[in-house]
């Protein structure tokens, strides 16, 4: 793969607004305390797939491990992740479903270590926000995962205008792979 088609992939995947409230391009998805605490999670699964050793269950096995162990740590204090690229590839449901999908799904992402479901009064398969995230949970059990989130769908004009100000980088990623077509039923906003 290229350079420039590199750096289009992270653009888009890592899509973020910066301190002055306008919306820039970084490879850190994350404020200050994601960056302590989220970030080094994300860049060692990172490092251990493209090195090749290791399979995806050695992986998840060894982050399991590192939580366990305390070198991976939640967020000290409050924080938000401005996930408002345009588009995204995620797994929809629990960690057993292997099959991702694109979507276009701007959205902010408050820091919620160790919330459960009811704690938030949050139904599981809620379709509309907020909505709650905890990864670690699944895995970990009940009040165990540290990078839980609280999920909130930026407002129809905000999505409106992610979309229509990206059309371009939306049409070079359908171009560069097709998966990256939105499906009509892939979120807001059907291309």
């Amino acid at each position: 793969m290229s350079a420039n088609k590199d750096q289009m992939v992270l653009s888009v995947l890592f899509h973020v607004r910066n301190g002055n409230g306008k919306n820039s391009e970084t490879t850190l998805p994350h404020l200050s305390e994601g960056a302590r605490n989220i970030f080094p999670v994300y860049k060692d699964v990172a490092t251990m797939r493209a090195s090749g050793q290791f399979t995806p269950a050695q992986i998840k096995d060894s982050i399991i491990e590192r939580i366990k162990k305390g070198i991976y740590k939640a967020p000290a204090r409050a924080g938000v992740s401005y996930m408002l690229a345009p588009v995204m590839r995620v797994y929809p449901t629990t960690p057993d479903n292997k099959v991702a999908v694109t979507v276009s799904m701007p959205h902010y992402m408050f820091y919620a270590p160790y919330v459960t479901f009811s704690d938030l009064g949050i139904k599981p398969d809620a379709k509309e926000g907020p909505m709650m995230v905890n990864p670690g949970e699944w895995v970990l059990g009940e009040r165990k995962g540290p990078y839980g989130y609280i999920i909130v769908p930026a407002n129809e004009a905000e999505k409106t205008k992610i979309v229509t100000d990206n059309k371009e980088l939306l049409k070079r990623l359908v171009d560069y792979k097709p998966y990256f077509k939105i499906a009509p039923d892939g979120g807001h906003h059907g291309m």
